[in-house]
């Protein structure tokens, strides 16, 4: 999942995969969260507006984390309060945009393959020999 802030896209899962011991110890300090919450909460997020995921004090407090923590693996020397004082109307989020391994082509009608007359010819061979035999003469 991706966020706009103030024109500056952050990749928020980045946040939750590559965090330091220590940005994990400020979180704690700070937020009073650690990452068991975040992950499990953040699960909820997906399919929700963004006033949905604010509108519950722990999940505001869980965003605002996952924010702070989108912004330091970004780089940013930045607090947990600077990075909470944003205002609202600076973030957005992005379209989402399937990845290409994610589309799916349509699947191709399964063929058989056709085999030469090469079964057909035993066949063949065995009837025009009982023909043959039968338009003998008989000599009994």
């Amino acid at each position: 999942m991706k966020i706009l802030i103030s024109g500056k896209e952050y990749d928020l899962q980045s946040g939750l995969q590559r965090p330091s011991l220590l940005t994990l110890m400020e979180l704690q300090a700070k937020a009073g969260v650690g990452m068991k919450t975040l992950m499990a909460t953040s699960r909820g997020f997906v399919g929700k507006s963004p006033l949905d995921i604010i509108d519950e004090p722990e999940t505001l407090k869980v965003f605002a984390a996952i924010i702070w923590l989108a912004r330091r693996t970004a780089g940013e020397k930045i607090t947990f309060e600077e990075s909470a004082e944003v205002p609202l109307d600076e973030y957005a989020w992005p379209e989402e945009k399937p990845e290409p391994a994610a589309v799916e082509a349509p699947a191709e009608r399964p063929t058989r393959a056709r085999t030469a007359s090469v079964r057909a010819e035993p066949k063949t061979a065995a009837k025009k020999a009982a023909a043959a035999k039968q338009q003998e003469p008989s000599t009994t």
